[in-house]
């Protein structure tokens, strides 16, 4: 079946009549991911990927919520004084992008 998906501010929210669950899914978790609207909030789960937990929102409607931002694995709220906007991991990658568009650039100016 395909999932009909929309984008909002908190995530891509799933039609309602998509797959319900998968196993394994724990019952809630709480958003931990720093700045994201919904940090701290207890939501319900509806089924849980490895790297996607599908949450219900106080209006019925779900969303996909990445797995680390929850504390499906453990994860803790960070305290608001120490922001985290990204890892070395994805610095590393974003050197990686921009090396290889200054190399197109640089191949399509010879």
């Amino acid at each position: 079946m395909e999932i009909s998906r929309r984008d909002t501010p908190f995530g891509t929210t799933y039609n309602p009549h998509s797959d319900a669950s998968r196993g394994g899914a724990p019952g809630s978790v709480r958003i931990v991911r720093p700045h994201h609207p919904l940090v701290g909030e207890r939501l319900t789960v509806e089924s849980a990927g490895k790297k996607r937990v599908i949450v219900r929102l106080a209006d019925g409607s779900r969303i996909a919520v990445p797995r680390e931002w929850t504390d499906a694995d453990g994860g803790q709220v960070q305290p608001s004084g120490v922001p985290v906007v990204c890892t070395s991991e994805n610095l590393r990658d974003l050197c990686g992008v921009v090396d290889g568009i200054k190399k197109r650039a640089l191949d399509g100016a010879a």
